[in-house]
């Protein structure tokens, strides 16, 4: 027997959270030109003013908690309204909205890509980046790779679709997933069980840092590492009788989460002293399995801190509204560095943003 709790009206604290981690990627694209770090479509500054360690920790984390939120709300609209609605539902706000945003998001690229590209080589680009575009002399490499930052769409879709398919056909396993679920969220060493299928995903991957899927056809790396958060949230929701318990129990992930944060980061400053060319597989696998561990003991924690979050009236805007923010920040975001480093000094712009204080955080 499965115990479940009632379908509450909405889970404020879990949607709150799931908004915040859109919202973080907002501020990931905005502080990207800041790190040192070149990317196609960015515009490229030598002031390094934001340490790429602080957003590398927040892009461990971020999409990992979006998509076990996303398979937990996955799961409450199945229930509600069973396998043709939820792929209605899906299909509309999510694979249409792809669709939709990329077609019109990725004409509006190209011009802001361009701009940047001119913009990093000094001096005024808006008369080159306009005569490239009007000759249609644009290089590639100058352009962001097509799925854009609506890469999580795609994949979140794939999702939606594969586990409606499992749904139809394995409804006999569900049971038995139920108690691994129960012995999972009640276990304390909860966070080692779920970050061993999470290590094997990502020891591969350089520093186990998820590389950006720059290709329309999905990654299978990228689609089992977020395809096991989206299952585990999933198999949350039909055990979500078990949420006061894990919040109950998460002093251990929020007292760990600091503590392995700090072993990732020296694993991974040891690697760099070894050298990327020089294979070390045991140091490769410490780094992936610290990785997962920092990775779930933040997912528990956070959902421990938000889940007796008390409804108010602008939590449901706030979640609401962060989707179609996330979905339209990005040519903005993307223009905002090279329109304030390349504008003219006297302009009232560039004038309070080099008076802000901001400037010097």
């Amino acid at each position: 027997m499965n115990p479940i709790a009632p379908i509450p009206t909405r889970y404020y604290g879990l949607d709150a959270l799931r908004a915040s981690m859109l919202l973080f990627g907002v501020v990931f694209h905005l502080a990207m030109p800041y790190t040192g770090v070149i990317l196609p479509g960015y515009y490229v500054t030598d002031q390094r003013s934001l340490p790429l360690q602080v957003i590398l920790i927040l892009h461990y984390f971020r999409m990992p908690v979006f998509f076990l939120l996303s398979g937990f709300f996955s799961a409450l609209l199945w229930e509600r309204g069973g396998a043709r609605e939820f792929l209605r539902v899906r299909s509309k706000r999510v694979g249409l909205v792809w669709l939709v945003s990329l077609d019109v998001l990725s004409p509006v690229m190209v011009v802001v890509s361009t701009y940047n590209h001119f913009a990093s080589q000094g001096g005024n680009a808006l008369m080159p980046a306009w005569r490239a575009i009007a000759s249609l002399r644009i290089d590639p490499a100058w352009l962001q790779e097509a799925p854009l930052h609506l890469w999580f769409l795609e994949y979140l879709m794939l999702f939606c679709m594969t586990a409606a398919l499992i749904l139809s056909l394995a409804q006999g396993f569900l049971p038995l997933l139920d108690r691994w679920t129960e012995n999972a969220m009640s276990s304390r060493f909860r966070i080692v069980a779920l970050a061993i299928p999470t290590t094997v995903t990502v020891w591969h991957m350089p520093l186990a840092m998820v590389p950006y899927p720059a290709s329309l056809v999905p990654w299978l790396g990228v689609s089992l590492l977020y395809g096991w958060f989206y299952t585990v949230g999933w198999l949350m929701y039909r055990r979500r009788d078990l949420l006061s318990l894990l919040a109950r129990r998460a002093q251990i992930e929020k007292a760990a989460a600091p503590i392995l944060l700090v072993i990732f980061l020296l694993l991974i400053e040891r690697r760099s002293h070894v050298g990327f060319a020089i294979g070390a597989p045991v140091l490769d696998i410490a780094i992936a399995f610290s990785t997962a561990l920092f990775i779930w003991g933040t997912v528990i924690a956070l959902i421990a801190t938000v889940h007796h979050l008390k409804p108010s009236k602008w939590l449901p805007y706030f979640a609401d509204s962060s989707y179609w923010i996330y979905l339209t920040h990005y040519p903005l975001a993307i223009f905002l560095p090279a329109a304030l480093f390349t504008s003219d000094k006297s302009s009232t712009l560039h004038g309070f943003y080099l008076r802000s204080p901001a400037r010097d955080i």
